[in-house]
This record gives C-alpha cells, sequence and structure tokens, in this order.
C-alpha cells in the first residue's frame, strides 16, 4: 500500500461526475466542503506490474505537485483515498473556466498578453525550483476562477537537481498505448 504524508489526505464527500481524461488518469468533478473541486483519478485496469508502475508515477506527481505555491500554478489540496476505493485521486480547485484554449476561443483572445506573462511567471517558478514541467501545452493550462492562467499537470515534470545532483523525472514519455506524453509537446531534452 502506497503511504502519503498526513496532511496530503484529503476526503472528499459527493458523488464525482466524469469530465475528460487521458490515457493515465481521468478528471472528475466533485464537491469538497462545499466548494467544487477536480479529481484526478489513475487509471489502473492494468497488469499489476503496470498498476504498480502507474501508482509509482502517481505518488511522484503528487509529492512534487504538493511543494508548488505560486499564483500560476494550480493548488494541490490533497489527496482523496476514499471516493474511489480502489484509486487514488489528486484533489485541486475546479477550474470553471476550462482550458486556456476554450477560454480565448470564447473570449476572442483579449487577455492574451496578461495570460502569457502569468504563463512565463509559473514557468519562471517552476525553474526557480529546479523542476521543468515536461507537458507544457493548452490543455494543461487552466483558468482560474478569477481569470488567470494556471499551470497543471505535473506527470512529466523533470526535477534537474535532487539531493544527489542527478536529474529525476516525475513521469516519462511512455508507449502510444499509454497516451502519458505527447512527443510534439514535450521539450527538446
Amino acid at each position: 500500500m502506497i503511504s502519503f504524508p498526513p496532511r496530503c489526505s484529503s476526503p472528499v464527500y459527493t458523488t464525482p461526475t466524469s469530465t475528460f481524461g487521458g490515457g493515465f488518469s481521468g478528471v472528475y468533478r466533485a464537491s469538497y466542503k462545499s466548494k467544487r473541486v477536480a479529481l484526478k483519478r489513475i487509471r489502473t485496469f492494468t497488469s499489476d506490474s503496470t498498476r504498480d508502475k502507474k501508482r509509482l508515477k502517481f505518488c511522484r506527481e503528487a509529492l512534487v505537485w504538493q511543494g508548488l505555491r505560486h499564483p500560476s500554478t494550480i493548488p494541490f489540496l490533497g489527496i482523496d483515498r476514499d471516493t474511489f476505493p480502489s484509486s487514488f485521486c489528486m484533489v485541486s480547485p475546479w477550474m470553471k473556466h476550462g482550458t486556456i484554449l476554450k477560454y480565448l476561443e470564447s473570449r476572442g483572445g483579449g487577455d492574451i498578453g496578461r495570460l502569457t506573462l502569468e504563463i512565463a511567471q509559473g514557468l519562471e517558478y517552476l525553474h526557480s525550483m529546479s523542476i521543468v514541467q515536461g507537458d507544457l501545452r493548452g490543455n494543461n493550462i487552466l483558468i482560474s476562477d478569477n481569470y488567470h492562467a494556471c499551470l497543471a499537470d505535473f506527470g512529466l515534470a523533470t526535477n534537474v537537481r535532487d539531493d544527489d545532483g542527478e536529474t529525476t523525472t516525475v513521469g516519462a514519455l511512455s508507449s502510444s498505448a499509454d497516451h502519458a506524453g505527447i512527443a510534439r509537446w514535450l521539450p527538446p531534452s
């Protein structure tokens, strides 16, 4: 059984609604303490060895994400272990304005300069923490309720310096069957 620090535990108390997902996880809308939240649920309908690898990747992403505190990164609220008994979920605020792509399409792009600056500030913050986001694209930039750009999805994040001075990758480009990373959007490194 995977163990998380107690401060990461956070039960969610309503029935979640599926919204979208990829090969590694699905995203659900739910409520927690009367607020809308997003649940990122690991997909584990695979063999035991693949399931263990996905859970390890999930743990690494949660550990990186929980340490991030910046207005241009989506806040990490904790881990939910109860909503889906066989799965873990990472919990974050629900971003009602969706992705930057949908937001700009609906608004005509008038905020593009400010949003670009906020994205750059988020990347500058990550880089100051020795983290490379690894999957920066429109679907991984969400618009907050206050209309600010927030970087999301740290499953392919790379810590360019760990305690031993080595590079550590949270996730890695997977086979096309997993769709965990999209080569076109990965950094050249």
